[in-house]
Formats: structure tokens, C-alpha cells, sequence
């Protein structure tokens, strides 16, 4: 998906396996600025796949900060040791 600004993936019931496909878009996208995540069904594994893609050095510049912000909080809430970067 060369080129993709904005991904609606809101209410698509997605999953721990969709998120591992949307981190693997998200390792190698240097175009998104908008992705919506909202009322799906991603659980800390899942966030924990978007959140180490958004963490990667090269990947979606623009709207990483606030997503992984957000990803973060939801993460946090759950285990606060599974965020990338966590120092123990």
C-alpha cells in the first residue's frame, strides 16, 4: 500500500492476527498520518504488535507520536512491562 495517508479501520472487528498485518504495514509506511482503530477488538498482544511497529526507527513519522501515545495508555492500563521501551 504505497502512499497511504489515511486507514479507516474502525468497527472492522480486528483482531491480534490483523494486527500483526497492520504492523507489518505500519514497519515500512512513511505516509500515514491518520489511522483509526476505534471499536475494534485488539487485546494487549495486538496493541503490543502496533505499538512495536509505530516504534520503529523508519516507520509512519507523522502520526505515530499521538497513536502510540494513545496505544501506550491502553497497553499501560493492562501491563505496564509490555510497552516498548519499558525499563524495568
Amino acid at each position: 500500500m504505497p502512499n497511504v495517508k489515511k486507514l479507516n479501520l474502525r468497527s472492522n472487528t480486528c483482531r491480534n492476527q490483523g494486527a500483526e498485518a497492520l504492523g507489518e504495514f505500519l514497519k515500512t509506511n512513511t505516509t500515514l498520518t491518520s489511522l483509526n482503530l476505534n471499536s475494534n477488538r485488539l487485546g494487549p498482544s495486538g496493541i503490543r504488535v502496533v505499538s512495536r511497529a509505530l516504534s520503529t526507527e523508519g516507520s509512519t513519522p507523522a502520526g505515530a507520536a499521538g497513536l502510540l501515545a494513545s496505544l501506550r495508555r491502553a497497553l499501560e492500563a493492562r501491563s505496564p512491562t509490555d510497552l516498548p521501551g519499558h525499563r524495568a
